[in-house]
């Protein structure tokens, strides 16, 4: 194919270079910051490239992978959203709401929480990444920090791990307003 004829079929297909697509989405508040050889890598083993929480089918055509510039502009839109949800979550979080069902986790700027019965499981990812805490219980009730009970006491990760396999997480329980979950 001449690259006339190359660059024809980019104009009339609405397809994008990766690499200006990668150069975009990292100007996106919150986006990962991977390098543009784990796309190409990605785009090689798979096929696809993750953007924006959407995986986008990647192509080639002569030396050089492209996207679909539709499909793209979806994942910079989904991103968009999904940042603007992570705030809500955050400022909601400060006030003591929560968000989502039983099981499900919810994103926050710089961390997260899980729902549980009654509790959520909170974490702050600087912490974490610093082995300084892997997050907190709370009630989902009153907001306060929840106690844990275990089968079995645990001394060996008792500073920061949470137990790997020598004791059993029981109970979770609320001493302010008395809400509880056995296990």
């Amino acid at each position: 194919m001449s690259k006339e004829s190359v660059m024809t079929y980019l104009k009339e297909h609405n397809n994008m270079k990766l690499k200006e697509a990668i150069e975009i989405f990292k100007k996106e508040k919150g986006a990962q910051g991977n390098a543009y050889d784990w796309y190409r890598r990605s785009a090689k083993d798979s096929g696809k490239v993750f953007l924006g929480k959407k995986d986008l089918d990647a192509f080639k055509i002569g030396n050089t992978w492209h996207i679909d510039d539709r499909a793209f502009k979806e994942a910079i839109k989904s991103h968009q959203k999904q940042m603007k949800l992570r705030k809500k979550y955050t400022e909601d979080y400060s006030k003591g709401i929560y968000h989502g069902e039983v099981g499900q986790v919810i994103e926050m700027e710089g961390g997260g929480y899980i729902n549980y019965e009654g509790f959520i499981y909170a974490w702050d990812d600087y912490l974490r990444a610093r082995k300084k805490s892997d997050g907190e219980w709370y009630c989902r009730r009153c907001s306060s920090i929840a106690k844990e009970e275990h089968e079995k006491s645990c001394f060996i990760n008792n500073d920061y791990y949470r137990c790997g396999g020598e004791c059993t997480l029981s109970k979770i329980y609320c001493q302010n307003c008395n809400t509880k979950i056995d296990f």
